[in-house]
């Protein structure tokens, strides 16, 4: 009986211990579990405060990159328009420039039919003065010719 009883002891006080261990690990994962817990309502009341920040931050941000796009399509328009309406003052220059050859050119067309209408004039009277030079030469030889 001594044998068992020291065993039983000696198993007893084993027992204990692995009690002991076992109570020592559960008070552990209690405070771990208690720990969890209020790092995970810290964590809510974390995300509960900043969200709204956040969310009005992206907002913002979404709000000035809209903005930057539109002010550059309209810097862009602008820019357009600036090149459309300085073409358009190229075109009206232009265009008042070739009216202006244009009129050169008909002028200087009229000045050349006025001439071309004297230089007709001019021949026309140089042929006639021709004919009447040439009748005048013959009516001369024939008078002379009648004389001789």
């Amino acid at each position: 009986g001594g044998k068992e009883r020291i065993e039983l002891a000696s198993r007893n006080e084993a027992l204990g211990e692995e009690v002991r261990l076992k109570e020592a690990q559960l008070r552990m994962l209690r405070v771990l579990q208690k720990t969890s817990a209020r790092e995970g309502r810290i964590d809510r009341w974390r995300l509960q405060t900043t969200a709204p920040v956040f969310s009005a931050w992206r907002r913002a941000v979404t709000a000035w990159r809209a903005e930057r796009q539109l002010e550059a399509e309209r810097a862009a328009r602008a820019a357009a328009m600036s090149a459309a309406e300085e073409k358009g003052g190229q075109v009206g220059a232009l265009a008042d420039r070739v009216a202006r050859v244009k009129s050169n050119a008909q002028a200087k067309l009229s000045e050349l039919s006025a001439a071309n209408q004297l230089l007709a004039k001019a021949l026309e009277e140089k042929d006639k003065a021709a004919v009447s030079l040439e009748a005048r030469v013959k009516h001369l030889q024939r008078t002379a010719g009648a004389q001789g």
